[in-house]
């Protein structure tokens, strides 16, 4: 499947969703693709750059069979406002 494609079947996710995904605190690639609407390869680069951002500050990753970094984190490098995702989820539950 295609970036195109994917982005396609993301664009549904709604505020429920999205505060779901971001109470998580642990994001891997398939939660990035949705939270960002992205394809696979851009999820991915952005579990690295943020994964590089941890390496280069002294802290370290946990290891898994599945890489994950912190939701806080991802949410930064998206901008995303928590706030607004919450209040906007609370009105349409």
């Amino acid at each position: 499947m295609n970036d195109y494609v994917q982005l396609n079947i993301m664009k549904d996710m709604n505020y429920v969703e999205m505060r779901e995904l971001v109470s998580k605190v642990w994001l891997d690639v398939d939660d990035i693709m949705k939270l960002a609407q992205c394809g696979k390869h851009s999820a991915t680069n952005i579990r690295n750059e943020i994964e590089a951002q941890i390496l280069e500050s002294g802290k370290k990753v946990p290891t898994s069979n599945r890489k994950c970094v912190p939701s806080k984190m991802v949410i930064e490098y998206l901008g995303l406002d928590i706030d607004f995702i919450c209040n906007m989820a609370e009105k349409l539950a």
